[in-house]
């Protein structure tokens, strides 16, 4: 645990009649002194919630707080009861936040409840503001700075209302729009969008051919659609950087300076979409339950095993030894006592990002198949996928979790959890694999995500957006581990954008060259029935009741009949 030290320090009598202001608000502490520094409390981050509810036991000592972090997503209610078995400490809990920038900022807090004569604590609150909470649990000698011994405590939270986010259709999105700005207005506002969005002039007029009949369509579930052989041409469409990146040069990490580096993460950010609607946004919406340390710890996790992997001389050290590959890597995090669960996940795709006033919208880019409908009207249309490996790693040393997939940026990486992905994008996990009972499964399929990275890293050579598109997509990265993991086994995703390889080459360590051979590439056609049996499998849920898109899955299902 990694203690942060808060400036201002918070102070309550104890009684629960000093605890509510005139007219039952709740007060805040009064802070001590600012030019007081010395009586400070530690900040102990111990955890964070995502559950709608969750029980969990500690001890508090000396002039800790410790904090467990959960999100509100606008007029979210929570009940927190802090008690203590045996009357051990006289507990106090604060709420505060919202972050970014919340710190210190008291939303509640309680040091005996009311209702009871105990001196247990006690809040049930409704906090309107959107971001991450912190739930400080101490005593009122941690808060007092009193010396004073510690002892056992239990929390539970339980979130009451508003505890995932918000969203909206695409039509409910349109509607607002309207009412806002106008037709007129509405319509240029998407026309600036689409130019911005999609710079390739080809899918630029495509998508604005599609938006006159979006905008007359009150019920409309599906904007834009795009064909599947629209192929490099759709590079602009994902926002894909053009650069061209040099070959990685190695690098050498160190663990020491890792754990001593300030924790000053990187976190994504939303940007206005149109300065005409201050309200819509474009992005990814940062989850603020991780906190800078362990985010910024992850975040070098990832790029060790990414520079490990382009096996190019890049190090890493640990006391008296040096690690040159990912298998040196996780074979030591095994040996030492870490714990390593790995999944193979699916979910829609979020490339739009778009948000109406902290609302996610439901706003899928659609993928158009050559999949005849039931009764022969069209053809198929699916919110086009996203999928990726997770790799959740926790031990004595290193508590982080990654992603691996091919991206628009970054190209076949592994990647920080650092986001909360909207509701509508959903998650349904198809395998999962666990180093207490397959071992050697885990490292194949970390041996097999460094091989891949090598490999595509060094053919992205002179493409532009690190070979997304030209080499494959996330499906594509994800694909190739599953043939790992499950040995050969029939691909479960659709669809798959890599080029077809005539041949493997003969030193293919890994099988990954010889897994992609083995796999379809859909880009250039594919049976319908082999098509829909793999979408089937990709779908983001396990019950097709439990995705957004009512039309699409009233499809799906005429068609799996």
């Amino acid at each position: 645990m990694i203690s942060l030290a808060i400036i201002a320090t918070f102070v309550c009598a104890c009684g629960a009649e000093d605890d509510l202001a005139p007219e039952g608000k709740l007060a805040e502490p009064p802070l001590y002194g600012k030019s007081d520094l010395a009586k400070t409390f530690n900040v102990v981050e111990s955890g964070r919630f995502v559950e709608a509810s969750a029980t969990v036991s500690g001890r508090i000592e000396g002039s800790e707080a410790l904090s467990y972090r959960f999100n509100g997503f606008g007029d979210t209610t929570v009940r927190i009861e802090l008690t203590s078995p045996g009357l051990e400490v006289d507990t106090y809990v604060i709420i505060d936040g919202p972050f970014p920038g919340g710190s210190g900022t008291i939303a509640a807090y309680n040091d005996d409840r009311e209702d009871q004569d105990t001196l247990d604590s006690f809040i049930e609150v409704t906090l309107p503001e959107p971001g991450a909470y912190r739930i400080l649990v101490g005593s009122y000698s941690v808060f007092h700075q009193q010396a004073e011994p510690g002892g056992a405590f239990d929390l539970k939270y339980e979130c009451l209302e508003n505890c995932t986010m918000k969203q909206i259709s695409l039509g409910e999105l349109l509607a607002a729009l309207n009412e806002e700005l106008g037709a007129d207005g509405t319509q240029q506002t998407l026309v600036s969008a689409i130019d911005a969005l999609f710079p390739d002039e080809k899918s630029a007029a495509l998508v604005k051919g599609q938006l006159a009949a979006a905008l007359m369509d009150p019920n409309v579930e599906g904007f834009p659609f795009l064909p599947l052989d629209l192929g490099n041409e759709a590079q602009g469409l994902f926002e894909a950087d053009e650069t061209v990146v040099d070959a990685p040069t190695a690098v050498h990490f160190s663990v020491d300076q890792i754990l001593n580096e300030g924790c000053t993460a990187k976190r994504s950010e939303m940007k206005p979409v149109d300065e005409r609607v201050p309200g819509l946004m474009s992005g990814s919406w940062a989850d603020y339950t991780i906190d800078d340390c362990s985010l910024q710890r992850a975040q070098a996790f990832a790029e060790v095993l990414n520079n490990l992997s382009l096996e190019n001389g890049s190090t890493v050290t640990y006391e008296d030894r040096t690690y040159n590959s990912v298998m040196d890597v996780i074979t030591a995090l095994t040996e030492s006592g870490h714990h390593i669960k790995v999944t193979n996940d699916r979910f829609f795709a979020d490339f739009l990002g778009l948000y109406y006033k902290g609302a996610a919208v439901a706003a899928p880019m659609w993928l158009q198949t050559t999949i005849p409908l039931a009764g022969g009207e069209g053809t198929l249309s699916i919110p086009s996928p996203h999928t990726h490996h997770t790799f959740v790693v926790s031990g004595p040393l290193v508590n982080a979790t990654l992603m691996f997939y091919m991206g628009v940026s970054g190209g076949t990486s592994f990647r920080a959890v650092s986001n909360i992905r909207s509701p509508w994008t959903g998650l349904r996990t198809l395998h999962t694999y666990d180093s207490d009972a397959e071992p050697e499964q885990i490292r194949e399929i970390f041996w097999a995500a460094g091989l891949l990275r090598k490999l595509w890293t060094e053919q992205a050579a002179g493409l532009p957006a690190g070979g997304y598109g030209t080499l494959g997509v996330c499906n594509d990265s994800t694909a190739v581990l599953e043939s790992v993991a499950e040995y050969g086994a029939p691909a479960t995703i659709f669809p798959l954008a890599h080029p077809v390889l005539d041949e493997v080459p003969a030193d293919d360590p890994g099988g990954v060259s010889a897994a992609l051979k083995a796999l379809p590439s859909d880009v250039d056609g594919y049976d319908s029935t082999d098509a829909l049996n793999r979408i089937l499998k990709t779908l983001p849920a396990e019950n097709l009741d439990d995705i957004e898109f009512p039309q699409f899955i009233g499809h799906i299902r005429a068609l799996a009949q």
